[in-house]
């Protein structure tokens, strides 16, 4: 095996990234007649990870204005995913709740999840225990944690 250059190994990553991306923003969730767009479903599977969580920890995880949060917990109670109470503890806080259809759906998110990461898990499988380390190593190199 040869060893790859480092502007090959750059434009390998990219192109991952750009079909992970792909992939991503193309991937609408259809089910009870329902239509979810990728950032419904990352809140709907962030909810999931983090029953309780605010329009506030929503958009510090996404990194996005908390007005683009409140746009798309309105869609998503519009297509009667989940509802949005005022926190009687603080008024400024809304209790966010899945409705029985968020949850079928929120179950149907899961899947797809689970099979993109089975696509992951048997691409990383292949790898030898060095390799896995040295792309750990970049991957926490590059969140700026190594």
């Amino acid at each position: 095996m040869t060893s790859l250059k480092h502007p090959d190994l750059v434009s390998l990553v990219m192109a991952a990234v750009d079909r992970i991306l792909h992939v991503e923003k193309g991937q609408v969730l259809e089910a009870e007649g329902i239509k979810l767009h990728p950032s419904e479903i990352h809140v709907l599977l962030f909810l999931h990870a983090r029953p309780g969580a605010n329009a506030s920890e929503i958009a510090e995880r996404f990194g996005i204005t908390k007005g683009a949060v409140s746009q798309t917990l309105s869609r998503l109670e519009k297509k009667g995913v989940l509802t949005k109470d005022r926190n009687p503890e603080s008024q400024t806080e809304l209790v966010i709740s899945l409705t029985g259809r968020g949850v079928r759906l929120l179950k149907e998110a899961l899947r797809l999840k689970a099979a993109a990461e089975k696509k992951f898990d048997a691409a990383l499988a292949q790898l030898t225990e060095p390799d896995r380390e040295a792309v750990g190593k970049f991957f926490r190199a590059f969140e700026g944690k190594e």
